[in-house]
């Protein structure tokens, strides 16, 4: 290892960070693969993420539409 690759600014370790959460995608597109993804979940554990993600998606884009 070079001494040039350990000495990297923390604007560059910043940029390249993912952000601390997601941004949520409450476009229809979103909504239509979500329900897409529920109507095809095997088990009950995928089900109830996605169930979970559908409810965050509907509140954020009735709570942007307000």
């Amino acid at each position: 290892m070079g001494a040039g690759k350990l000495s990297r600014s923390r604007e560059d370790v910043t940029s390249e960070a993912a952000p601390a959460t997601p941004l949520l995608d409450t476009s229809k597109k979103a909504l239509h693969a979500c329900l897409k993804r529920i109507k095809d979940a095997k088990n009950e554990n995928d089900l109830r993420r996605l169930t979970e993600e559908l409810q965050r998606i509907v509140f954020h884009k009735q709570y942007r539409n307000a």
